[in-house]
């Protein structure tokens, strides 16, 4: 298990934290209405509240309850409106992440250029990646705030371009705008919620955010397919900006987290500019031929194999520059020797390339096997919501309850693992309840292990560590949902391909036939089209089990840290 970590001194709480339960039946906590309006809120949402040890005499004085880190300011209703704003800016930064997925052939159609739609998500997916351990340490250096209303700003403003863009090349760079400001929304929330809410009640919160990314992943290419057939493809990006401007106004006048003194200089002389160098340019060299592999060139070409070795030669000089040379690295290699954050990182890399793979590729079953359209095709993801949705509140709940985190996440990989191999058996005559039954099963699983390995990495973190420790989260998971995609995009294609290769000698079937539009073709030359695409989801989904068995097996090797009563210090921790 390794050796333990002992809190230091300087970090202790002088005084413990219970928590008492109340059942129905018994009266309302005699002192309820003298608490912190944050602890109200967490009396109403699970029946519990934090009593001071009545050994240290002072359970009677709110103000030697738990220190509030966010001021006497907050009220419930302003906290609810914060976390609403807060909820916004994340469902927005997810919901851009799908909802261009469905324009993307009527945006090619308009600018005559469709060979250079891949550009239109390259670059939200590459800038929202790369920046996201850059503002999780701006967030400390510049404070919450300040970062996040600059990040929503950037988001909507690139958003708004987006949507007046006269050509194919205004709207890659304005996309990449637009995700240099997603990626704070990204991971800032979580941020935020960490500095407000005790780790011990912050899983249920947490949950929320595993709601809201369904919801997004969800909601994004049907609202794309609606705005595109009956409205305009720019409306795809237009509808960012009402719903940004609410949670502007809402963290504005709600958020109100002390930012760190000192002038505008001095921080900006704190920021590490090799760290964020280096690391830019080795993310770059690495996401850029994963996203290019197999589709625009060859995986053994020059423009392929030099930017992942540049890469790589960049990730190393990184590693030597925050080691060795930053005063206060961008990523403190620190947080790697300890146990649950290597391994709770290491986890959601291999969900993240597991999850978007899924959610990118089921509607292809539905559109091209089962011959739906592909607003029919987002609505049949319904149930894969349902069982993200229902799993993320129960984990929440449970940890809420027992302070476990790590049992949901045994269980969530364990079936999502069952939920993919089941998925590999769709083709075209399985039935509607197999197509429900096994999108509930993998939803499950995902919904149970995405928040509560959240928790994993920053319950072994000092709060001073939390904001980058959540970014090297945000960081991994896309750095993983880039990679599962070139992986199952390539072993689609490649089945899929040798399949058609086959057919085309008995029915005629071509490679570049439109896998939406087989009118044309003989029933007996549609059947084997769709069938060379059940054999390629079929070989992707089997080969993305082992993935999730390994996260699975990563699981195991995580140790319970008890998640912190309080606000500062950092629980005892395991190294390696």
């Amino acid at each position: 298990m390794g050796r333990q970590i002992p809190r230091p001194q300087s970090e202790r709480i002088p005084r413990s934290l219970n928590i008492v339960h109340y059942q129905p039946s018994q009266p309302t906590p005699p002192h309820l209405a003298l608490i912190s309006p944050r602890r109200k809120l967490l009396y109403l949402l699970d029946g519990s509240y934090l009593e001071d040890d009545k050994s240290s005499g002072h359970a009677d004085h709110p103000h030697d309850m738990e220190t509030d880190p966010v001021g006497p300011n907050f009220t419930t209703i302003n906290l609810a409106l914060l976390f609403f704003g807060v909820a916004l800016a994340m469902f927005l930064s997810f919901l851009d992440t799908t909802i261009v997925s469905t324009a993307l052939p009527a945006i090619g159609a308009h600018f005559h250029a469709v060979g250079q739609i891949s550009w239109v998500a390259t670059a939200y997916l590459l800038t929202s990646t790369v920046f996201q351990p850059v503002l999780g340490r701006c967030a400390d250096i510049f404070g919450r705030k300040p970062v996040i209303l600059t990040c929503i700003t950037v988001f909507l403003v690139g958003c708004g371009l987006c949507g007046i863009a006269h050509s194919m090349v205004q709207l890659v760079i304005f996309r990449g705008m637009a995700g240099m400001g997603a990626a704070g929304l990204m991971i800032l929330p979580g941020i935020i919620v960490a500095d407000i809410i005790p780790l011990h009640r912050r899983a249920i919160f947490l949950s929320a955010q595993g709601v809201i990314f369904a919801f997004s992943s969800v909601l994004g290419p049907l609202l794309g397919g609606v705005f595109t057939d009956h409205a305009s493809w720019r409306w795809v990006f237009f509808i960012n900006l009402p719903v940004g401007g609410i949670a502007t106004l809402c963290l504005v006048f709600f958020l109100r987290i002390p930012a760190p003194t000192g002038n505008f200089r001095t921080k900006l002389g704190r920021l590490d500019g090799w760290g964020i160098l280096t690391l830019t340019a080795a993310s770059t060299g690495f996401l850029l031929p994963v996203m290019w592999g197999g589709n625009q060139f060859a995986w053994d070409s020059a423009a392929i194999v030099g930017p992942l070795v540049g890469g790589l030669l960049c990730l190393v000089v990184f590693v030597m520059v925050e080691t060795f040379v930053a005063p206060e690295p961008l990523i403190p290699m620190h947080l790697f020797a300890q146990r649950n954050v290597a391994l709770g990182l290491a986890a959601i890399l291999l969900l993240g390339m597991v999850l978007l793979g899924h959610l990118y590729y089921m509607p292809i079953y539905f559109t091209v096997v089962r011959g739906e359209s592909a607003t029919t095709a987002g609505t049949k993801l319904l149930p894969f919501l349902l069982g993200l949705v229902v799993s993320s509140l129960l984990s929440g709940a449970f940890i809420n309850k027992t302070g476990r985190y790590i049992p949901p996440i045994w269980l969530g990989s364990a079936l999502a693992t069952l939920g993919l191999g089941l998925t590999s058996l769709l083709d075209r005559h399985s039935g509607v309840g197999q197509q429900v039954g096994y999108l509930i099963v993998f939803g499950l699983g995902a919904g149970l292990c995405i928040q509560p390995l959240l928790l994993v990495v920053q319950s072994a973190v000092t709060d001073a560590d939390v904001a980058v420790a959540s970014a090297c989260y945000g960081f991994a998971q896309n750095i993983g949902s880039t990679l599962g995609l070139a992986i199952m995009s390539s072993v689609l294609n490649n089945v899929r391909d040798h399949a058609l290769r086959l057919a085309s000698h008995t029915y005629h079937v071509t490679l570049t036939a439109d896998a939406t539009n087989l009118t044309h073709l003989s029933h007996e030359a549609t059947n084997a089209y769709r069938d060379a695409y059940v054999q390629g989801l079929r070989m992707m989904y089997l080969v993305a089990m082992p993935l999730m068995v390994l996260c699975f097996l990563t699981s195991l090797a995580l140790c319970h840290i008890p998640l912190r009563t309080t606000m500062g210090g950092v629980a005892p921790t395991h190294s390696f």
